[in-house]
């Protein structure tokens, strides 16, 4: 796995290098060009070791004695596109072009790591924003090998779920401080059968005013800005973001908005979004009342 991660950053160097020689603009965006292809080699290289120490955490795991089959490892990877700021300066710094790295990789990087999805981190309305991988290794209790769950789940789950198979009480005080109940729900139901029926049926999604909504399988979703935007950037009012609606039970990619073919589905998820973001402080606290869902909002073709 290391000399494949290693290939990996020697093709991205190989591609940095053509697409330099062959690009017709100035020396300073060759070089921006180049930084950039540099900069997504590293970030593969830094995954590829991601998976070289999980692999080796998985044989610790497996080696450690009659206890291993009980040893339960959940991962949950990162990989919807974390997003970079450039500040548009570009100096020669050994061969490349130094740019101001305020996040993890450019925002194309991030678009593409996403697909099919739309957008990226920070952007919480979207599925590019808010959906990952997850694996769970438990050689005692999952019965099944290699197989997929197609339940919806969200990382609140994890520490319900961690609860349950140790058979403890989730605690009501810690230290001294008085215990919120635990707001996800256990995904051990799922693991020895696959077409058990969801129970994470509702999921409230908000960042910076972006915002969305699951339930059983349909999602309403605005985007009210877009996060690489900094400074003095002008936005709309809350109650003018446009809404989408989108029935992921057909369409996973979020790729065919329905709001104006069912605009009574997206008024009913506007409203529960709202009714999700009062009852977990999204409201008022993190947005002012002016984020209230207009109903019937829609995207325009």
């Amino acid at each position: 796995m290391a000399s494949f991660s290693l290939l990996v950053v020697v093709i991205f160097l190989t591609l940095a290098f053509e697409f330099s020689n062959g690009y017709p603009s100035g020396d300073a965006t060759r070089r921006l060009r180049d930084a950039l292809v540099f900069n997504r080699a590293v970030e593969a290289y830094l995954v590829q070791m991601h998976g070289v120490s999980w692999y080796r955490v998985w044989k610790r795991v497996a080696e450690a004695g009659p206890g291993a089959p009980n040893q339960l490892v959940i991962w949950e990877t990162l990989m919807d596109g974390a997003t970079l700021l450039l500040t548009g300066n570009c100096e020669t710094v050994y061969g490349l072009c130094a740019i101001d790295l305020k996040r993890d990789y450019a925002v194309g990087w991030a678009h593409a790591m996403d697909t099919p999805y739309q957008w990226t981190k920070q952007v919480a309305s979207h599925w590019g924003g808010t959906r990952n991988g997850t694996i769970v290794h438990w050689p005692k209790g999952i019965k099944g090998k290699g197989e997929v769950r197609a339940q919806f789940h969200h990382v609140i789950d994890v520490a319900p779920t961690i609860l349950e198979l140790a058979h403890l009480p989730q605690p009501t005080m810690v230290n001294g401080v008085l215990q919120r109940p635990i707001e996800g729900v256990s995904m051990a139901y799922s693991f020895n059968d696959a077409a058990a029926a969801d129970r994470h049926e509702t999921q409230y999604f908000e960042m910076f005013g972006n915002r969305g909504i699951y339930h059983k399988g349909w999602t309403a979703v605005t985007k009210h800005r877009t996060p690489w935007e900094t400074g003095q950037v002008e936005t709309i009012a809350f109650n003018d973001d446009v809404w989408e609606l989108y029935d992921t039970s057909k369409d996973w990619s979020q790729a065919r908005d329905l709001s104006k073919e069912q605009p009574e589905m997206l008024h009913k998820l506007q409203q529960l979004w709202l009714i999700e973001a009062v009852k977990y402080n999204v409201l008022p606290s993190r947005m002012t009342a002016a984020a209230l869902p207009k109903a019937g909002k829609s995207r325009s073709s």
